[in-house]
Formats: C-alpha cells, sequence, structure tokens
C-alpha cells in the first residue's frame, strides 16, 4: 500500500500510462508525445479536485505535463530536443567553459522548470549524475531506469547517501562530470535564508555538499520557451559558507520563479 506521502506526490502516476506515452513517441515523434501529455494533464486537471486547489489555473498543470514528456525523452533515451539554448550572460559563459575544460561543476538545481533537459544541450557530452528521491517519485525514477540505455543521466537515490557518497562524488567532479542536487526540497536541517520580501527554510545538506566538493558551483533552471524549446538560466553561486551559498541560491530562485510562475513544480 502507498504512504500517504506517495500518494500524494505520485497521484495519478501510472507505469502503463507512461509506457503508453512511451510508445506513442517512439511511433509518431516528439510533437505527438506533447499532444498527449498534454491531453493528460487537462484530464487530471478536470478531474481533480485536489490538483485544481494546488494548481487553480490550467497552465502549470499542461506545463508539468510536458515537461514530463520531455524529460522522459532526455533521460530514458539521451536524444536532444528541438531546441535547448543558453541564456546569456558572463555566468552562462563561465559555465559553458568550465563543462568544456571539464573542470567539473555541481549544479543545486530547482523544481522551477526541468533541470533533466540540460543533459540535451547541443554539443553537450558530459555525464550528469543525478540525486532524487526515489520513494518520493518510483514509478517516474523505475520507468528511467527500464529505458536508459543511452541516455548521459545517471540518477542515484537520495536515501543512499552516505560518507562514500563524497567520495563518489569527488571522483565524478575530478572525471570533470556534472553533479545535480535540488536546493529547494529535501529533508534535515534547514537554513533559513532571504527570499523575495520574506524568507524561506532551505535543505542545508545540498548547499554543505556543494560546499565541501570544492568545484564549481551553478543555480541553473531550464524553463520552457515554447513547444519543445527551453532556456538554460545560469547563476555562479561563488559563496565561501554554505549559509552563503544558500543565500545566492534563493536570490536566483526568487528571480525565476517570478519571472515563470507557472513553472513553478513545487507541489509542497
Amino acid at each position: 500500500m502507498k504512504s500517504p506521502e506517495k500518494e500524494r506526490t505520485e497521484r495519478g502516476a501510472s507505469p502503463w500510462g507512461l509506457e503508453i506515452l512511451w510508445v506513442l513517441y517512439r511511433l509518431l515523434g516528439l510533437r505527438a508525445l506533447h499532444v498527449g501529455a498534454r491531453a493528460v494533464g487537462l484530464c487530471v486537471w478536470l478531474f481533480s479536485p485536489t490538483v485544481r486547489r494546488r494548481a487553480p489555473r490550467p497552465a502549470k498543470v499542461l506545463h508539468f505535463t510536458c515537461s514530463l514528456a520531455d524529460k522522459l525523452v532526455v533521460m530514458a533515451e539521451g536524444a536532444h530536443l528541438p531546441r535547448v539554448s543558453l541564456r546569456p550572460s558572463p555566468d552562462a559563459d563561465r559555465f559553458v567553459a568550465d563543462v568544456a575544460a571539464k573542470t567539473g561543476v555541481f549544479v543545486l538545481s530547482s523544481h522551477v522548470g526541468t533541470i533533466e533537459v540540460l543533459a540535451a544541450l547541443p554539443g553537450n557530452e558530459t555525464i550528469f549524475h543525478a540525486w532524487m528521491e526515489f520513494t518520493r517519485t518510483s514509478v517516474f525514477n523505475a520507468f528511467y531506469l527500464r529505458h536508459a540505455k543511452r541516455s548521459r543521466v545517471r540518477i542515484h537515490p537520495i536515501s543512499a547517501f552516505g560518507p562514500e557518497t563524497v567520495f563518489f562524488a569527488g571522483d565524478a567532479l575530478d572525471r570533470g562530470e556534472c553533479l545535480v542536487m535540488a536546493g529547494d526540497r529535501g529533508f534535515g536541517r534547514k537554513v533559513r535564508v532571504p527570499f523575495g520580501p520574506g524568507s524561506t527554510e532551505l535543505p542545508a545538506g545540498a548547499f554543505r555538499f556543494a560546499h565541501v566538493l570544492e568545484h564549481p558551483v551553478y543555480f541553473v533552471a531550464c524553463v520552457a520557451t515554447g513547444d519543445g524549446a527551453y532556456e538554460a538560466v545560469v547563476r555562479r553561486l561563488a559563496a565561501d559558507t554554505p549559509a552563503g551559498l544558500a543565500a545566492q541560491y534563493a536570490a536566483a530562485l526568487w528571480e525565476v520563479s517570478r519571472q515563470y510562475p507557472d513553472q513553478v513544480f513545487q507541489w509542497n
């Protein structure tokens, strides 16, 4: 029997539904997959009072289901989406240079947009290691593991995080690979930081992990700009302490969440 937490975070998620969408993609392509994902999202919004309460406007749910479709393609097959680009900025230029030089970068992601499509940037062949909560999204992650034959995205359960993870992560960064961890969702100790006109609490562990590894740290949010088109917003985080990284992260998160309110997929 599903736990209440799993039921809340995977409401409506069906292994067979994901497989049907995958067959649709393999037979008819990405555009047909988007049509199917939108149809599913609209039905969920129409017939689920809980979803309508959390997302009064259907645009958020439609963005979410389309982003899920693109995530399936990138993570399961390693395919490049039609258009994935970087928003021009000095920080984006530095990010590209660090990746090209195999410096090894730590990406603190968020639940704004769809970070997984970062692996589909044209010309990017970097291995991405992403730490996820398998217990909250086991249906989706089981799908990825069944189909991830050509993807450069490697997913790891956050529940297995331990001292050996630091050594594994350090070795991966030294090989020039990329680590990805969400900075806006997690358990355990929290750090309070300014957030817009108020304040919020963020999981302290992600920022301590990024700090101890001593590699370049970036905030990245990949936001949809059209049908199958994404833009990666990059901010370099260069504070000397975990709390400082958290404060810089919160400032970047506030900015992008205000710009793209329909792509804030933090359902907590």
